[in-house]
């Protein structure tokens, strides 16, 4: 089984309440998955994709898939992109503040992305919440810490309600919670597309595996 990390940030990640909200660096990130057995990561900073080419390099040093990735700040909550294009982030600084969920989500599919929309009920009230309706995409139904069950509970009845797929990011900002809930699904399923391409493979697995059974660890 593969083990995949979606929803992470980084020290590039710049926070809504505070300017750095992350003490991760992408070095310390790298090793630390590859000590809890991950396979791959999306690194998902806020607003940006900075930290994705310094990841990668060192990721392809120690055996660790990375993913860009990018959470974007809405007027309506936040909302990730999975697999982004390089330019997202220039993109999003030229529109300025009041970007909304649904110009997100076009925005992440124009740089051929997947949708991704974290900690919907999140009490910060920094996710989706109701208009979960509004934006099709990957729904996170569980996230380590949100403190209250009622918030991933609601999540995932919410998720099945609407039949979208599921996953669980961690959010890590501090290290412990690197290896908190990561996805895992078997590889096997897609091993001729890896023989056929073998760049493109892991991405098109992650992009695919919410079609088949996800398992959270």
């Amino acid at each position: 089984m593969l083990r995949v990390q979606l929803h992470m940030h980084t020290t590039v990640s710049r926070g809504t309440r505070i300017e750095y909200d992350s003490i991760i660096t992408p070095m310390t990130a790298i090793n630390t998955l590859v000590r809890s057995g991950v396979d791959a990561v999306a690194v998902t900073d806020h607003n940006t994709t900075r930290a994705y080419n310094q990841m990668n390099r060192i990721g392809e040093r120690k055996g660790v898939y990375v993913i860009r990735g990018i959470e974007i700040d809405t007027v309506g909550g936040h909302i990730i992109g999975l697999g982004v294009e390089d330019g997202i982030d220039h993109n999003i600084k030229r529109r300025g503040k009041g970007l909304t969920a649904l110009e997100a989500a076009d925005l992440i599919r124009d740089f051929n992305g997947e949708v991704y929309i974290p900690h919907p009920f999140d009490i910060q009230k920094k996710g989706l919440g109701t208009k979960i309706p509004e934006v099709d995409g990957i729904v996170e139904v569980f996230k380590p810490m949100n403190i209250f069950r009622f918030e991933n509970e609601l999540a995932h009845i919410v998720a099945s309600e609407l039949e979208r797929p599921k996953a669980v990011g961690s959010d890590a900002h501090i290290i412990y919670l690197t290896r908190k809930r990561n996805n895992s699904f078997n590889p096997f399923e897609f091993a001729f597309f890896y023989l056929v391409y073998p760049q493109l493979w892991l991405l098109t697995v992650i992009s695919s595996m919410f079609k088949t059974s996800i398992k959270p660890k």
